[in-house]
């Protein structure tokens, strides 16, 4: 159904109360705003993010990420309070003035944000980038040896094929969240890890948040790390969705991991 995928990708705006978008209800604003760290709904941080045409004649897609500090500084644009449209013009007249080249090696490699130039789908292909996905699945699967587990009774007359499952979502912004909001649809308890201190694309929440429970961990703290274990203990399903290896600085590979808990199945998702 062509209707329902596309009204699947733009789930995130749809949400209401009482009848009106739920981004106009001051309730829910103020509670979003808790998240928004660094004022990304602020136009000028907002239109970091954008696609903008380089010195070059290329397209340049810039990307504030959730702190617009360090693409503003890139491209020479200062802190300013002006509307939507003015960000955009201030975006385009400084982005203009560099090459694509400069500023996704400068983006990536010395600053840490993404950032990418506009490819055609040919264009892609043919780079070092594209060739390594070509013969990349979409995702891989790595057995491990570990105990059988019986599958949970259903305790409803729902008939939903997750029920009983205990999924921990260790995730935030899109792609992970998705995960985990479909696995709630399907009748998995899913227990959303997060992280006061942390920014989040807030205007997610609503809609990602469909069906999940939520706690607050810090697992930079030891009382952080005992509740996850603990949470890791009782699961079925983990899902990582943070970058690379920011789980194994904390303490949790995949080895300790399995360690707590030998029939966790672990999900890695790198957007």
């Amino acid at each position: 159904d062509t209707d329902l995928a596309t009204l699947f990708l733009e789930s995130i705006i749809l949400p209401t109360i009482n009848g009106k978008p739920a981004m106009q209800n001051d309730t829910v604003l103020a509670e979003l705003k808790k998240g928004d760290l660094y004022d990304m709904a602020k136009p000028i941080h907002q239109q970091a993010t954008n696609v903008y045409q380089t010195k070059d004649g290329k397209w340049y897609h810039l990307h504030g990420s959730m702190n617009a500090s360090a693409t503003m500084g890139m491209v020479g644009v200062e802190e300013q309070d002006v509307t939507r449209e003015e960000a955009i013009k201030i975006f385009s007249d400084k982005v203009a003035q560099y090459d694509a080249a400069y500023l996704e090696k400068t983006a990536n490699e010395d600053l840490g944000q993404a950032g990418v130039t506009c490819l055609t789908p040919e264009e892609f292909l043919a780079s070092e980038h594209g060739k390594i996905m070509a013969n990349e699945p979409l995702w891989t699967m790595k057995p491990v040896p570990a105990p059988c587990s019986t599958w949970p009774v259903q305790k409803s007359d729902k008939l939903k094929p997750l029920e009983g499952i205990r999924v921990i979502d260790f995730s935030r912004v899109i792609a992970a969240p998705v995960i985990s909001k479909i696995l709630a649809v399907l009748g998995a308890q899913v227990i959303k890890v997060s992280n006061k201190n942390l920014p989040d694309v807030t205007a997610t929440w609503i809609d990602l948040s469909t069906g999940k429970k939520d706690t607050n961990i810090d697992l930079k703290s030891d009382e952080g790390k005992n509740v996850f274990r603990r949470l890791v203990a009782g699961a079925d399903v983990l899902i990582d969705g943070y970058r690379p290896g920011v789980l194994a600085k904390l303490g949790f590979n995949s080895a300790s991991l399995r360690t707590i808990n030998q029939k966790l199945v672990y999900v890695r998702e790198n957007c």
